[in-house]
């Protein structure tokens, strides 16, 4: 906050010490109001405890702290709600972020979780850190605060307590710019502390003259109980503190929309947090950061907390039918549009239709060990998470959405071990990224799939399927998508399964994550550039890969550079063990097959810029080829013939730089061992490897070929001891 505005809050004070400004209650409200008091009473509130804290301070005894919270809502009714617990009497501030409808102060930030700015991120501030009526707004050093994926709040509510008779209550609308809005935070009035009393403030949006509706109050700060300065164990005894009123007419509430809130305790101007948060933030938490901090962290980020970090008033919930649009919701309307948010729960197998042309949400939470089908009525499923990430949980079961997906924001997709998610289809706007954690499993069914230019597939943990081109139609180089496959820091296993050909712009494969190709002979990976750090691996089976911005790679010492060091790695020997670019077929551990690397330019003899056609995919001649074939198929056409024994006869005894010179053992010579090689697979080689072939390879030689290769084979001895 301000010195301006703590100066307003002063001024203020002083002009109604005498009372506040107080709204007489309406009487539609007045039998819900009669309970703001400050106390929680027995039975006050049917549901219990919405939250309970799990932090102690760290702070002494009885200085602010949030203990448990409270909530009596329905939805196109008020809100009644309870926060037991203290503020110490400096001017700390509890800070309460309400989300009731579509809209609010964030942008998306990285992995889906949303980053706290004025409008849509694109001015970024301290939301304690008020500095109306400057002309621009400075980001603070450690960057914006992250909130959880989901959670957009419209308003954020600060109750000040500074040491007088009185607290002061500031509304600030998130959904206007913090510069050069002098009406974004609006003082609406103070009351006397510990009064029992419940006092009615009017608010008014942009500082105007309508009535944008009632907040009332009350707060008992003599509490006593709960958390301690070292134990949070006794958070439940707590019944007094602050209690609200909050009519409808403020929440705005939108059908179909969640309620959530967040509220937590600060410093006097809001630059730096306590640790009194609830949802809690664990035990022994201290506090979370300092605005500016010098080591450059965020004064909030909710990545270190939780997926769901805030408290879930209402979700709608669909309670019984068989269709979406027509089934019964809690809060009645069905939830369809951008940040609506939907729950489905059952213990046993149930489907949700959805006609067409479908429904559009923001969040979708499914617990159900049985299972949901959800869709096949002809309409999509739609996830729009507005200025931030679409977020998906699956919590149990295996769950099927039988619609084509569309991703239209960002979508953040969450999977709990043992439970999985597949869908009919997939269809991702331009620019967006998926986001996949948890440690289940997510398959994107491949009947429909198409994205927009510059798309972005995230698996972070868990497993994906992919049965679809992600980037059916467009250019490697450029617009395809980039997929990366684990974790930057590593540390959780991530698994994309491709279960058709790809085209994408880049394939990054972070330690302890893999990428498969899956087996059947006329798959592809065409990408501009592959990643790979620390143990990762790709594996393209008994496939083909194209490499358009990468070097084929030159030898020395031994070790080879580019794409081939990629493949020697895997290799390893022969064991086919190793990181990098890897088979799994069980012929390359016999030895009979292998991967192949060279450049469109070394097999076909075109120049960089010029095309042909290679097993059925268009390459230049700069482009890198990586083929599953026989060992010893140095122009890799798929078998061994005379073509083959020419290439290794001429470079034999050379340091000649690939594969594709007769180097197929990938130890930076062509030597006898390459020989070895050519001569036994040039007997076991059965059909040609191509993108014809199939995914087994048979190894029964003809008689005839046997002669004929023992004649080879002599001559190749006497080549040998000329050497």
């Amino acid at each position: 906050m301000s010195v301006a505005n703590q100066y307003r809050r002063k001024r203020a004070a002083a002009l109604l010490a005498a009372a506040a400004v107080v709204v007489a209650i309406p009487a539609n409200r007045r039998a819900q109001a009669s309970t703001v008091n400050g106390t929680v009473a027995a039975g006050e509130y049917p549901a219990g405890a919405i939250a309970t804290q799990n932090t102690f301070t760290g702070l002494g005894d009885n200085f602010s702290e949030l203990n448990q919270a409270f909530a009596t809502y329905a939805p196109g009714g008020n809100l009644e709600l309870a926060l037991t617990g203290n503020l110490e009497p400096i001017g700390n501030g509890l800070i309460l972020f309400i989300d009731s409808r579509p809209g609010g102060g964030i942008a998306n930030g990285v992995g889906g979780f949303n980053q706290f700015g004025s409008i849509s991120g694109q001015r970024i501030d301290n939301w304690g850190t008020d500095i109306n009526p400057a002309a621009g707004v400075t980001a603070p050093a450690g960057g914006a605060s992250i909130l959880a994926p989901g959670f957009n709040p419209e308003y954020a509510l600060e109750i000040h307590n500074s040491g007088g008779a009185s607290y002061f209550i500031n509304v600030i609308d998130l959904t206007l710019p913090n510069s050069p809005s002098n009406n974004r935070d609006i003082f609406i009035g103070s009351a006397a502390l510990n009064s029992g009393l419940a006092v009615t403030h009017t608010y008014r949006r942009d500082g105007g003259a309508t009535d944008a509706g009632d907040i009332t109050s009350s707060f008992n700060n003599t509490n006593v109980d709960g958390v301690t300065d070292t134990s949070a164990a006794g958070a439940a005894t707590a019944t007094k503190g602050l209690e609200l009123l909050f009519e409808n007419q403020f929440l705005a509430q939108t059908p179909g929309h969640a309620l959530r809130i967040l509220p937590f305790i600060t410093n006097t101007d809001g630059a730096s947090l306590s640790n009194q948060f609830l949802p809690g933030l664990g035990a022994g938490i201290d506090n979370p950061g300092v605005a500016n901090d010098p080591a450059g962290t965020p004064l909030f980020d909710s990545r270190a907390f939780s997926e769901r970090f805030y408290i879930d008033v209402f979700t709608p919930t669909l309670t019984a039918g068989t269709s979406w649009l027509t089934g019964t919701w809690t809060g009645g309307a069905a939830p369809n549009g951008a940040e609506h948010s939907a729950r489905l729960t059952g213990s046993s197998a149930a489907s949700v239709n959805i006609l067409a042309p479908g429904v559009t949400v923001g969040y979708l939470d499914i617990t159900n060990p049985a299972g949901y089908t959800i869709g096949g009525g002809g309409g999509t499923l739609s996830f729009n998470g507005g200025a931030g990430a679409a977020v998906l949980f699956v919590n149990s079961g295996n769950q099927t959405i039988n619609s084509v997906v569309n991703v239209a924001s960002d979508w953040r997709v969450n999977v709990a071990s043992g439970a999985s998610v597949s869908t009919a289809g997939l269809s991702v706007s331009a620019g967006k990224v998926i986001t996949k954690v948890g440690p289940g499993a997510l398959t994107f069914g491949g009947a429909t799939m198409s994205s927009g230019a510059g798309v972005t597939l995230d698996v972070q943990r868990g497993t994906v399927a992919v049965n679809g081109n992600l980037g059916s139609g467009l250019v490697a180089a450029t617009t395809a998508p980039d997929v990366t496959v684990g974790a930057s820091a590593g540390g959780s296993t991530a698994v994309v399964n491709f279960g058709a050909s790809q085209t994408l712009k880049t394939l990054k494969v972070n330690a302890d994550g893999s990428a498969n190709l899956l087996a059947n002979g006329a798959r592809a990976i065409v990408a501009n550039t592959v990643v790979l750090t620390g143990n990762a691996k790709i594996n393209i089976a008994d496939n083909n890969m194209v490499l358009k911005a990468m070097p084929v790679g030159t030898e020395a010492g031994g070790i080879y550079t580019g794409v081939q060091r990629l493949v020697q790695l895997a290799f390893n020997g022969g064991a086919w063990n190793g990181n990098g670019i890897t088979t799994s077929q069980p012929d390359a551990l016999s030895g009979l097959t292998t991967l192949g690397v060279a450049s469109g330019e070394q097999l076909r003899g075109i120049g960089p810029a010029e095309t042909d056609i290679w097993n059925g995919l268009t390459i230049q001649g700069s482009d890198t080829l990586v083929m599953y074939t026989y060992a010893g198929d140095a122009n890799m056409d798929g078998f061994i013939s005379g073509d083959d024994y020419s290439t290794i006869d001429f470079n034999v005894g050379t340091s000649a730089d690939g594969y594709s010179n007769g180097d197929f053992n990938y130890d930076g010579l062509v030597s006898g061992d390459d020989y070895s090689t050519i001569d036994f697979n040039y007997a076991a080689q059965g059909a040609p490897l191509s993108d014809s072939a199939a995914a087994s390879v048979t190894a029964v030689p003809e008689p005839a070929a046997c002669a004929f290769v023992f004649v080879i084979a002599a001559g190749t001895l006497r080549r040998r001891r000329r050497r």
